[in-house]
């Protein structure tokens, strides 16, 4: 998923994948940083396309 990418300094997980803790947990070791995740993370990406 994030191979090869450069990973800026503030990981934003949107998504209601964001709600299981656990993938967020595993996402956090992956990218070696924390991950903010938005109060409502399962509407960000329609807020932002609106």
């Amino acid at each position: 998923m994030v191979s090869g990418k450069e990973i800026k300094p503030i990981v934003v997980f949107q998504g209601a994948t964001a709600f299981n803790l656990g993938q967020v947990a595993a996402l956090e070791t992956v990218l070696e940083r924390g991950i903010v995740v938005p109060p409502w993370p399962h509407i960000t990406g329609a807020i932002g396309a609106a």
